[in-house]
């Protein structure tokens, strides 16, 4: 493995788990079980947790599209709906991108 691949893979775990737990914070099932079992995957040095990670996104129904939101029944303060939403959307972004780097590296 490449000194970038590695370090790309540490920021993904890490990227991961802050995602996981804000997700479990706000009871967001299934998502946070799926990335729970993708990140375990990447720990594991298993590539298909990339894919994984990459098929969550695109299309209805998509991580794309969650909203956390007391209304949607998540454990959630209405006061801290947009700041979570925001940072989750952020780190979601990151994943995409990491994964999207890790695959190509890992596909030359």
């Amino acid at each position: 493995m490449k000194a970038k691949e590695k370090d790309s893979r540490i920021i993904l775990i890490e990227k991961l788990e802050t995602l996981t737990g804000y997700l479990e914070q706000c009871n967001v099932s299934p998502w946070s079980k799926y990335f729970r079992i993708s990140l375990q995957m990447i720990i594991n040095r298993d590539g298909e947790g990339i894919n994984e990670i990459l098929s969550y996104y695109g299309g209805m129904g998509s991580f794309n599209d969650l909203y956390i939101s007391k209304l949607n029944g998540h454990s959630i303060s209405e006061k801290d709906e947009s700041k979570v939403n925001r940072t989750i959307s952020d780190l979601s972004n990151e994943i995409y991108m990491l994964c999207s780097e890790i695959k190509r590296e890992l596909n030359k």
